[in-house]
């Protein structure tokens, strides 16, 4: 009971999210913190340490060691993202540039700790 009211209550955030998230279109975006900001990744992200969505840092050591790792996460941005960090979901920002979304996917991958 409390289970599913959890996973209700966590839907709700997520479409509140979902037109909250929504990128703004038309602005340009100096640094791949900007556009963490302006699409408000940092709503539910951290650089190190999790909120409702996962670390970056958590991300970049999870997928950096893949080949396609820009490619794979810039894909997660665009598609969005349910069941890879437990049962929270991640909105779509397929309205975000494919440049911006790789350009976020390269500065996560930069957030890696040096194993």
């Amino acid at each position: 009971m409390i289970a599913g009211r959890i996973a209700a209550l966590f839907a709700a955030v997520s479409m509140i999210l979902m037109s909250a998230c929504a990128p703004e279109g038309g602005k340009a975006a100096g640094s791949a913190k900007a556009l963490l900001e302006q699409n408000t990744c940092l709503a539910c992200h951290r650089l190190d340490g999790v909120a409702i969505g996962p670390a970056f840092v958590n991300v970049a050591e999870r997928y950096g060691d893949r080949p396609d790792a820009v490619d794979y996460i810039a894909g997660r941005i665009a598609s969005g993202s349910t069941g890879h960090w437990g049962s929270g979901q991640m909105p779509s920002f397929a309205a975000l540039d494919e440049g911006k979304r790789k350009t976020i996917a390269k500065y996560i991958l930069s957030l890696a700790k040096a194993k």
